[in-house]
This record gives C-alpha cells, structure tokens and sequence, in this order.
C-alpha cells in the first residue's frame, strides 16, 4: 500500500476517533454537571441538593440526604401535599449542631403558606448523624434522615418511583432548645421539582441514629466529606457531578482534545 493511502486511512481514523470522543465526553460532562447520573439521581438546586433511597434491608424506610454548597443556617424538604408550595406538606427541616457534628431535625406540617404547624407529638424523622454535618472545608452542610414509608401524616406508596417535593434554604440557624418549638426564620430561597427514589441494596443506616435534638455521637467525629448513599463518602458534593468524578472527566476530554488537534494539524 502506498505510503499516501496509509497516511489518509490513519488520518480518517482518527478523524473517525476524535469525533465519537467528543460526543461521549460531551454526553458524559452534561450527565455529570445536571447531578441527574445513573448511580446519583440528586434533585439540585442553585445552593442545595437532594437524594432519596430505599435500602433492602429496610423496604419500609425512606433515606433522604439533603446537602448545601456554601454555608447555610438550614435545610428543608417536603412531601405529600401540593408540588408547588407548603400546604398540605409534611416538614423536614435541618439545620448544624453548635458542633457541626450531626444535625437537628424538626418534623412539621403545613396547612397553607404560612408558618408551618409544630408537630409536638412522637417525631417519626430519624437523624443518622454519621452521615450529617459541618464539613470543614466549605463549611457546607449535610443532613441525612430516615422517615417510614407510611407516617400519622402522609403514606409514601412502597413502589413508588419518584416524589413531588418542595424545598427551601435560610440563611439564619432556628433558635430555640426543643427542635419541635424553636423559631425558624422564613427561607431565603425555595424550589420544587420530582425527586427520584434510589432503590439499593444492603442497609443504609449507619448503627448510630441521634435523637432529633442532634444529641448523641456521631460515628465520625469529624464531618469531612459528603456522605454517599451507601455508607461510604465521596469528596463534596461527588453525588451531584462535583468534585472529583467531574475534574477526571475533564481532564481526560482535555488531554484527548490537544491529541485531536495536533493530530488533524
């Protein structure tokens, strides 16, 4: 073959190759950067994200993790009312212990847009303060809770594939030593939006579930990552598309696109 057809075949190849990449990573980049991948499926906002899991081991309890970007004063979700405001939703609402270790939980329920009614009563919400707190780095925030499937106030159906949920981030941390009763300042930013539910298996909780008034200890005395739905953890934010997972992809595309040029060039 001569020596001017090999070259053209070489070059169409990698014409060939270049092209196909350049899809995959675009694709691959899109998927990581909306937070909405395969192993995630996180619910995100400007400042918040959100994930829900059902774990195996435990058919009949719902695990949510809520986790902020930035430093916040509190975290809030709601389910089983109307998709686009509070009535009729019942409360999750979070915020960091004076220690950054775990969070406090206050389970309420909203019968218009007004403040949302105290629960005082057996609260079914379960902090698993090893998956909650302070990171050191950013001082963003994470939350992760348990409710059962079905509650005094709301019935999540066992094979249900999504949630319509509202959410909200303030900026000031609810005042008050009872978590049932403390003052909550109005959000400074709220949202909506359908909330994938992850099915996987084994067991989420992590041994060590804190009272909701945040007391109890941690089984990581030093919140430093963002927890994973399966118990491990991942650098911030990883189940979203941010961090680690999202750099590689990059520079994988970037080290392959100055292949590409000086290639065709």
């Amino acid at each position: 073959m001569a020596p001017s057809q090999s070259h053209s075949y070489a070059y169409k190849a990698g014409h060939i190759f270049c092209v196909l990449f350049s899809i995959l990573s675009a694709t691959t980049l899109l998927t990581l950067t909306t937070g909405q991948g395969p192993e995630t499926q996180a619910l995100c906002s400007a400042e918040m994200c959100m994930t829900a899991t059902i774990y195996s081991n435990d058919p009949n309890t719902l695990e949510f993790s809520l986790w902020s970007k930035a430093q916040v004063g509190w975290l809030g979700i709601g389910f089983g009312g109307k998709a686009t405001d509070m009535d009729g939703n019942d409360l999750a609402m979070c915020w960091p212990t004076t220690t950054g270790q775990g969070a406090i939980l206050s389970q309420r329920f909203a019968t218009s847009n007004d403040d949302p009614t105290e629960i005082p009563t057996a609260v079914e919400f379960q902090v698993l303060g090893a998956k909650s707190g302070v990171m050191a780095s950013n001082s963003s925030f994470t939350c992760t809770f348990t409710r059962p499937l079905v509650t005094a106030k709301g019935t999540i159906l066992p094979d249900a594939k999504e949630l319509h949920v509202i959410y909200a981030v303030g900026k000031n941390i609810p005042t008050g030593e009872d978590p049932q009763t403390a003052k909550i300042q109005e959000h400074s930013s709220t949202g909506h939006g359908i909330l994938a539910i992850q099915r996987k298996e084994g067991g989420g909780g992590n041994g060590n579930v804190t009272t909701t008034s945040g007391s109890g200890s941690p089984a990581q005395p030093t919140k430093t990552t963002a927890p994973d739905g399966d118990g491990s953890s991942k650098p911030s934010f990883a189940q979203a598309g941010y961090g680690g997972g999202f750099s590689r992809v990059f520079t994988a595309v970037a080290i392959t696109a100055g292949f590409c040029l000086r290639w065709l060039l």
